[in-house]
């Protein structure tokens, strides 16, 4: 009975006290939420039920509850209170509560809308809305424009379209252009479904008649394109147009097999003939590869014969066979018996030098040895060298072996020996009767001395020529030859007292005071005039010469140890010379030439000549080789000078040709400076040639002279430089006048020369005072002017761009429709090449990608890759949310079964918050950023349907 009295209200069989129970619940204490809760999903009563739910907050708790409750009535009013606790803005709709929504009755989502401010929510009821009547009340009445036009896009009767313009005309420019748009593809669809069935009639007559024409180059591609035309017509096609369809195509095809029959058949013969082309052209090159080898080895060894002989063998059957299926051109024959005799003849080469190469070396090698030869002599060596070779020929595009290089060594040896021994002969002719003349007069005269010299060449002489002349000149030769030997003798007799009269005068040396060096030249003296006596008596020749040998050694003792002292003298001044040298390679090696000091190399240079003369005497023989060395090093220095001395005279001509420019220089100011400041670069150049020094400078002395006489010029010239640049303006002002004027078929051009007419005459100097306002005036017109044309040419060409755009993306929709078509049997064809290219264009945005979709189509077709469904259908996807953005920012209707893809598009833009801009959304930006993605998208099944919905929605929000 206590359990009873103190029971909580929540739990009272009364309704109204459970009602009140709830209002006295703390929602914010667990306990009494959890009971509220409870009472919300389970309390018989609905009125308790809907006092519960209207005490929880939260929305995700309200929207499950709603789920579970199965009375219309509360459901309504607990989405009712749903929505007051909803927050304020465009946050988005809970997908449960889309579904509950999606649930309700006309009547209740008209209520809905009409007591809710949430956007997100309104546009859903309305889209759940199935009376159109309601629709029409909505696209009028309510007062937010997205809700409008969200009705007005779900009115589909053609009655119910023409109520909604006629009651928004005039009020509404948004929702009347949407029912308009609607109305007119209404119309036009049912009009296009009235000429279906004609195009079908006329698409089948023109198969038909193509089955009865022959075939040509353009059979294939109208019969392509016929079927193209049945597959977007066959849905509508009954089962009579289907069969005269299929049956006119079934003859057109098989004029079509029999054709590429045919074809086949002939590509199959000239698979062939090319196969046999491609075998010669590789005989050929197998054998010139063979060539090219054997060319780059030293020696051709015997034995790769076999090998090679192999190879000329394997290579003529593979031409001959290759041949005899066609016919060889004459330069390919040619090719190949060249390259094959070649080879053939190399081989035969090889053979025949292995035969011979030890008679080859032997007759070079003995040529070789001679180093000198008579005529007779040479032409048996010459008959045997040839004998050596016999009818060898090597091919000169092989290497040559060693003992043919010995040979030719040989052959320009003798031809060289050939030509001494002919000029000799000659020689011998022109000279042998001159020196018997001379010859007999000596001996007439009585000097022996010369005699027997013109005798030893009057040998020589006859030796050298031919056997038929030497014979006459053999007999004179003789007798000359005995007159020489009794001169001989009768001076011997003669020489004898004088040579004992130079005896004494030797012996007498010792005893004189002469110096040693005149003493040494005394005794040298005797020594040539005893020489010069020649032979005395045979019998005491002997003895005489020991005498005077004997007394010139005594006469010379006192010579020694004055000359021993001049040798010592000599080798010290050598070893310092030596010194010298030392030093100058040291200095040349190690000296950091990059960063010398030149005129420290100067001065050496000049030091080691001065020191250089100091030291001598020196022996001859060593001295000169150490002269020699001395002479190169100093060439070496001289040159590294001489290398300075050119660098630096360049540099002086190069400010010579700086001074003789600002001769001209329109800046005097600025001439006189630059004239100062290369006269102090003058200072600071090094060291040049004596000869050029005084040269350089009266040139550059000269022109600084010219540049400060102008001084006096300067006003004259100054102001008559003013007056010349007003001209220059005022035409640069017409130029760019002129420009502004023209039509621009190169932007970039028009503006590089607007530039570069600017940079001139930002480049001109002062004008006269009194138009210097005038000039910046029309400057300022002029270029105003320009800018205006340009921008107009520049939305022209833009406008251009976009029509090249679309040119370019239906040439990609074909391509790609013929690679979708190939799926179902059709064979791919060719990319248009020729027609992608133009002097025209596209968008610079749009280009790379553009560029990417043709080049995978194209890609696709020559690989006969057929893209995958899922990428066909995720491109068709894009296209279809592309005309969807496209209607919503143009106010248009979209089709039924887009409604859900558009609402949701709406819900994120409105998450955006862009759905307030309305149709400001939809100006040239949107315009142009909507075909560029259009045309960026790749194959789809569904293009040419989207296509026309997606240019009406240009035209549009164009309009």
């Amino acid at each position: 009975m206590f359990k009873k009295l103190f029971k909580p209200k929540w739990q009272s069989a009364k309704p109204q006290v459970r009602i009140q129970a709830l209002q006295n619940m703390d929602i914010s204490d667990s306990n009494d939420f959890h009971v509220i809760e409870l009472m919300a999903k389970g309390d018989l009563e609905k009125d308790v039920r809907l006092a519960a739910i209207k005490r929880i907050p939260q929305s995700e708790k309200l929207i499950s509850l709603i789920g579970l409750e199965k009375d219309s009535s509360v459901r309504f009013s607990a989405i009712e209170h749903l929505v007051a606790v909803l927050p304020d803005g465009n946050s988005g709709i809970d997908p449960m509560l889309q579904e509950l929504v999606g649930g309700l009755d006309d009547n209740s989502l008209s209520a809905l809308i009409e007591h809710t401010d949430n956007l997100l929510l309104s546009s859903l009821a309305i889209d759940n809305i199935k009376s159109e009547s309601v629709l029409e009340s909505f696209a009028v009445k309510l007062p937010v424009t997205v809700l409008r036009q969200r009705a007005a896009q779900l009115v589909e009767s053609e009655d119910g379209l023409e109520r909604v313009i006629k009651a928004s005309k005039g009020k509404d420019k948004s929702v009347w252009r949407i029912c308009k748009e609607k109305l007119n593809e209404l119309r036009a669809e049912q009009q296009q479904e009235a000429s279906l069935e004609q195009q079908i009639s006329e698409l089948c007559h023109n198969l038909e008649t193509l089955a009865r024409l022959p075939y040509d180059n353009l059979y294939g591609p109208k019969l392509e394109h016929y079927q193209k035309l049945w597959r977007r017509l066959q849905h509508h096609a009954d089962n009579e147009a289907t069969q005269r369809f299929n049956r006119a195509y079934t003859l057109c095809k098989i004029t079509l097999d029999d054709v590429h029959n045919e074809q086949d058949r002939l590509e199959e013969e000239t698979r062939h003939q090319r196969e046999a082309l491609q075998e010669r052209m590789a005989a050929c090159e197998q054998l010139e590869e063979a060539v090219k080898q054997l060319g780059s080895i030293a020696v051709l060894d015997p034995s790769d014969i076999p090998a090679l002989q192999a190879l000329l063998n394997t290579q003529k059957t593979r031409w001959d066979e290759a041949a005899n299926v066609i016919e060889p051109a004459a330069d390919e024959r040619n090719r190949f018996l060249r390259i094959h005799g070649l080879l053939q003849r190399a081989l035969d080469a090889v053979r025949k030098l292995s035969e011979r190469e030890a008679k080859i070396r032997s007759t070079a090698e003995s040529v070789l040895q001679l180093k000198d030869a008579t005529m007779a002599a040479l032409q048996k060596k010459q008959k045997a060298l040839q004998s050596s070779l016999g009818d060898l020929v090597w091919p000169e595009e092989l290497a040559w072996p060693e003992c043919l290089k010995l040979h030719q060594q040989a052959l320009d040896h003798h031809e060289r020996l050939h030509g001494k021994a002919k000029q000799l002969e000659q020689e011998a002719i022109e000279n042998i009767k001159s020196r018997f003349v001379e010859l007999s007069s000596e001996i007439e005269q009585g000097h022996l001395k010369s005699a027997n010299r013109l005798l030893k060449e009057a040998n020589q002489l006859i030796k050298h020529l031919p056997i038929k002349v030497a014979a006459d000149h053999q007999k004179q030769l003789r007798e000359l030859t005995l007159k020489v030997n009794e001169l001989r003798d009768w001076q011997g007799f003669v020489a004898t007292p004088k040579k004992e009269e130079l005896i004494r005068d030797m012996e007498a040396l010792p005893r004189s005071e002469s110096d040693p060096q005149a003493l040494s030249t005394r005794i040298r003296r005797l020594q040539d005039e005893w020489r010069e006596l020649g032979e005395a008596d045979r019998g005491r020749s002997k003895e005489l010469w020991e005498r005077f040998s004997k007394a010139a050694d005594v006469a010379y003792e006192p010579c020694k140890a004055y000359f021993e002292q001049l040798s010592e003298t000599r080798q010290d001044n050598l070893n310092k010379r030596v010194n010298v040298c030392n030093q100058l390679q040291a200095y040349l090696e190690q000296n950091d030439w990059e960063h010398a000091d030149w005129k420290a190399v100067n001065e050496l240079y000049e030091t080691a000549k001065n020191e250089w003369r100091l030291y001598t005497p020196v022996e001859r023989k060593e001295g000169k080789k150490v002269q020699d060395r001395f002479n190169a090093l100093l060439d070496q220095l001289r040159s590294k000078l001489q290398g300075e001395f050119e660098r630096n005279k360049k540099k002086r001509e190069s400010l010579i040709e700086a001074v003789e420019a600002l001769i001209e220089m329109d800046n005097l100011n600025d001439a006189i400076e630059q004239a100062k400041t290369l006269q102090k670069q003058w200072k600071d150049i090094g060291m040049v040639a004596r000869r050029d020094d005084a040269r350089l400078w009266k040139r550059f002395r000269a022109a600084c002279d010219q540049v400060f006489a102008r001084r006096d010029q300067q006003r004259q010239v100054v102001q008559q430089e003013r007056e010349q640049n007003q001209v220059h303006a005022e035409h640069l002002c017409e130029q760019i006048e002129q420009l502004a004027e023209s039509h621009f078929r190169d932007i970039a051009s028009a503006q590089q020369e607007y530039r570069q007419l600017r940079q001139r005459f930002e480049g001109l100097g002062p004008v006269p005072r009194e138009q210097q306002d005038a000039i910046k005036n029309r400057l300022k017109s002029v270029s105003e002017l320009f800018q205006r044309a340009l921008a107009e040419a520049e939305s022209a060409q833009r406008e251009q761009g976009f029509k090249e755009l679309w040119r370019k993306a239906a040439i990609c929709d074909e391509l790609e429709e013929a690679l979708l078509s190939a799926a179902q049997g059709d064979s791919l064809g060719a990319a248009p090449e020729s027609e992608w290219q133009s002097e025209w264009a596209v968008p610079e945005e749009a280009g790379a990608n553009l560029q990417a979709r043709y080049d995978a189509v194209v890609a696709a077709l020559q690989s006969h890759s057929i893209p995958a469904p899922e990428v066909v259908e995720e491109n068709t996807q894009l296209l279809r949310d592309l005309c969807i953005r496209l209607e919503i920012a143009a106010g248009l209707e979209s089709p039924e079964p887009d409604r859900a893809r558009r609402m949701q598009l709406q819900v994120d833009r409105l998450s955006d918050g862009l759905v307030q801009r309305g149709v400001a959304a939809g100006g040239s930006e949107l315009i142009e950023r909507l075909q560029v993605e259009w045309c960026a998208v790749g194959a789809s099944r569904e293009r040419t349907g989207l296509s026309q919905r997606f240019v009406r929605g240009l035209s549009s929000l164009q309009s």
